[in-house]
């Protein structure tokens, strides 16, 4: 397993992860006023990704050490994981314009982490 990471690396999935942490969080307030009982599933979902990508991105912060670094690593599938079941979620309601976004960058995430564990 590569435990050194390039800046590049660090900065082009930190981006990707604060997007996507900022359309679950405006998925979950969206599905909430309007959604109802239909998107509870939704409402869980992103509220899962959304923690499990700032779990992510704040091990990010701290890749200078080995063991975050390796963390960082071993949580990237997990992340993308996360990120593949709220996009699933989030295209059962396609009119809606936040689980729209949301499953959008879901996807994007889901890639650059998938990319990044390798």
């Amino acid at each position: 397993m590569k435990t050194h990471l390039l800046p590049t690396e660090l900065h082009t999935l930190g981006a990707v992860l604060d997007k996507c942490i900022l359309a679950c969080e405006q998925c979950v307030n969206g599905c909430e006023k309007e959604g109802g009982e239909k998107s509870h599933g939704c409402v869980v979902n992103a509220s899962s990704c959304g923690e499990v990508c700032t779990v992510l991105r704040n091990t990010l912060h701290r890749v200078e050490f080995l063991d975050a670094a390796i963390l960082a690593k071993d949580l990237a599938p997990v992340c993308a994981r996360a990120c593949e079941a709220c996009a699933k979620e989030c295209n059962k309601h396609p009119d809606m314009a936040h689980c729209t976004e949301c499953a959008q960058a879901c996807r994007d995430c889901a890639a650059e982490c998938r990319q990044f564990a390798r």
